[in-house]
């Protein structure tokens, strides 16, 4: 397994503790974190036999990308789905197509109305045999890759509050599996990148079914001993970026709302404090300009190389 780095950062003298678990992926794999557990699916597919992957691409999201790069090395035929309306991707569907992928535009902005259309093409183009990756990689496989996580990192990362961005909620039901099998017993704050309604119940339910064991969801409730587990709406809608950037490449749709909060609420939160770094930052559009870091390492002339190349 990739273990994350772990780095340290001061804000306004308080030391912050950050888990990169966007640096063990590299360009040109997408670096983030549910690389884990969709690799170990892409791997069990191909070895079940399976040749096709399909998958549904968001405005914001490298699941396209990063299935692509994946089909790729198992070698399994990608096909990658997004919306006609409203246009973008356009650097998430060539790295798509660097690898190999169909790239497809369908009707429908609601993701669950636009898969109703991916399948209809599918099955226009005869392709009837295949595995539709779920919504938002939202994976089984996702949730076991980050319990085992914990377990190999530090355990004085988990000692007071720990923060994570909350999207689909997967990364954060492994994370909090994993503290509760390791008995572990920090504060985490949960950060909401959307303002749509609360997640807390489903992630407690996953958390349950991994582990056999309930967690509470604030101080009132009955549940693990001392892990007190609480969700954050900061009021940003889903494809609002955050513009101030961290000392570190942090994606501004995903991970820079959950830092936006550390850094306004640092003071009151229980030390010491850490940070899950969930993954880089990339513009949909263009690659890393404007300002943008990618992984840290490559540079915009690298990715337009890379991508002429490969097309």
């Amino acid at each position: 397994m990739k273990l994350p780095k772990v780095e340290s950062y001061k804000i306004n003298g308080k030391e912050i503790k950050v888990v990169r678990d966007d640096i063990p992926f590299p360009f040109p794999s997408p670096n983030f974190s549910k690389i884990r557990g969709l690799e170990v699916k892409m791997k069990q597919l191909a070895e079940d036999g399976i040749n096709n992957v399909a998958v549904q691409d968001t405005i914001i999201s490298r699941c396209g990308w990063g299935a692509s790069y994946l089909a790729k090395k198992y070698g399994l035929k990608c096909y990658n789905f997004y919306s006609k309306r409203p246009q973008g991707l356009d650097f998430y569907r060539a790295m798509s197509k660097s690898f190999g992928a169909e790239v497809i535009p369908v009707d429908g902005t609601h993701q669950k109305i636009a898969k109703h259309y991916d399948e209809k093409w599918l099955k226009s183009h005869k392709i009837n045999e295949y595995h539709f990756l779920p919504i938002g990689l939202s994976l089984p496989e996702t949730i076991t890759e980050h319990i085992k996580l914990i377990s190999k990192l530090p355990s004085n990362l988990f000692e007071g509050t720990l923060v994570v961005c909350v999207s689909s909620g997967t990364i954060i039901t492994g994370i909090l599996a994993g503290l509760v099998k390791n008995n572990y017993s920090p504060d985490v704050k949960g950060v909401q990148i959307h303002n749509w309604s609360n997640r807390w119940k489903t992630i407690c339910e996953r958390v349950f079914n991994s582990t056999g064991q309930y967690i509470r969801t604030n101080k009132s409730l009955l549940g693990h001993k001392k892990l007190n587990f609480s969700i954050v709406d900061t009021g940003f809608t889903y494809n609002q970026i955050v513009e101030e950037p961290p000392p570190f490449p942090c994606d501004q749709y995903l991970d820079r709302k959950a830092w936006f909060f550390l850094n306004k609420f640092h003071n009151s939160m229980k030390e010491p404090i850490t940070f899950w770094n969930i993954g880089g930052e990339w513009n949909p559009d263009t690659g890393i300009d404007n300002g943008l870091r990618g992984d840290g390492k490559v540079t915009q002339e690298k990715i337009n190389k890379y991508i002429r190349i490969k097309q």
